[in-house]
């Protein structure tokens, strides 16, 4: 519920936007951007660094995590953390996509791949537990990025997994999603009904739109008071 806690704080990232539920980890304001990689190039960070944002957001792909089932190889993304530090640069990353060794490579919706990716998830956390990550459920699951297509109950299903698996080893680990791709109300309510706030610290919308960024607005308080029907 969020009756108690309400919304505390809004944190606008790059093409990103994070509504905050009482969760006194998350920012009042953020600078981020996604990048593609897990060791900077020469120079690299240090360009980063100089533009002053203080989050990136980056893809935690299970599939190069998990290449042996049950074996879980963090040290490419121990290489970027490190290097996020050194210039005080938070990551949110993103824990996303299929991987070959559990339902053909789809977005997990069986049992046993509902319950690897959770796994996966829970162990990601304890390896980088008390390190300012943001974790991120997926990344715009109402469009192409879930396969074989959308579908907002496999979502939640996993989402719900993924989300008891981290709070009950971290409850203080930050938890958002379900970044989607605009703000596709339809979706975010499906999941809101499916008791996602419960395990939430943020719900995480991608606002895209053709129109000013002024426009925005109308469907931000939409959504705040969406929240606060859940």
């Amino acid at each position: 519920s969020t009756q108690s806690t309400g919304i505390t704080s809004i944190a606008y990232l790059t093409l990103l936007c994070l509504c905050s539920l009482g969760q006194s980890q998350l920012p009042n304001q953020a600078a981020s951007v996604n990048i593609h990689f897990t060791e900077p190039a020469q120079g690299e960070m240090e360009l980063l660094a100089a533009t002053g944002w203080n989050f990136i957001r980056m893809d935690f792909v299970w599939a190069a995590i998990e290449r042996t089932k049950g074996t879980y190889d963090f040290s490419n993304y121990d290489v970027l953390y490190r290097n996020l530090a050194t210039y005080s640069i938070r990551p949110l990353w993103i824990l996303d996509y299929g991987n070959s060794l559990y339902d053909n490579g789809e977005s997990p919706h069986t049992p046993e791949g509902i319950a690897a990716f959770a796994n996966f998830a829970r162990a990601a956390v304890v390896h980088f537990k008390g390190k300012g990550v943001i974790w991120e459920m997926w990344n715009e699951p109402n469009i192409g990025f879930w396969k074989p297509s959308p579908n907002v109950t496999a979502y939640s299903a996993l989402a719900l997994a993924v989300g008891k698996a981290i709070k009950g080893v971290a409850p203080d680990e930050i938890y958002v999603g379900p970044a989607t791709s605009t703000i596709d109300f339809n979706f975010i309510e499906a999941v809101f009904k499916a008791g996602l706030l419960e395990y939430f610290d943020a719900v995480s919308v991608h606002p895209y739109r053709d129109s000013v960024p002024e426009t925005v607005t109308l469907e931000w308080n939409k959504l705040k008071n969406l929240i606060n029907q859940y």
